[in-house]
C-alpha cells in the first residue's frame, strides 16, 4: 500500500507499507458422531492451520442446546482438557450438544 501525505504547501511524503493478510482456520473432528452416556467421544483439533505461524491456543466450546444451566462439570473428560489440541470425554447427560473451537 502506498500512502502519500501533502501538507498545505504542496509538499509531498510517501510511504509505502506491507501489509499481511492472515487466515487462521480452527477445524475438528469429533468420533465417533453418536453414542450414549457411556460413549468415549474424542475431539481433535489438529485439523486447524495458520498461514504464518503455528496454532499453539485451542479453546473448545461445548454447550447443552436446551440446557442453559449447563456447567463443564457436566463433562467426564478423560485426557486433554478444554484447552488443549486433542480432548476425550463423557457426556455424563443425554442430549444434543454444541461443540466450538477458536485457535489462536
Amino acid at each position: 500500500m502506498k500512502l502519500k501525505i501533502k501538507d498545505s504547501k504542496e509538499n509531498v511524503d510517501q510511504k509505502i507499507l506491507n501489509i499481511r493478510i492472515e487466515t487462521i482456520i480452527s477445524d475438528f473432528y469429533i468420533k465417533p458422531a453418536k453414542g450414549s452416556s457411556e460413549t468415549i467421544f474424542e475431539l481433535d483439533g489438529s485439523a486447524s492451520k495458520s498461514d504464518i505461524a503455528s496454532i499453539n491456543k485451542w479453546d473448545w466450546n461445548i454447550t447443552k442446546e436446551e440446557d442453559s444451566g449447563f456447567k463443564e462439570d457436566d463433562l467426564d473428560i478423560k485426557s486433554g482438557n478444554l484447552n488443549s489440541e486433542n480432548l476425550t470425554l463423557k457426556f455424563t447427560e443425554p442430549g444434543v450438544y454444541k461443540i466450538d473451537l477458536a485457535v489462536s
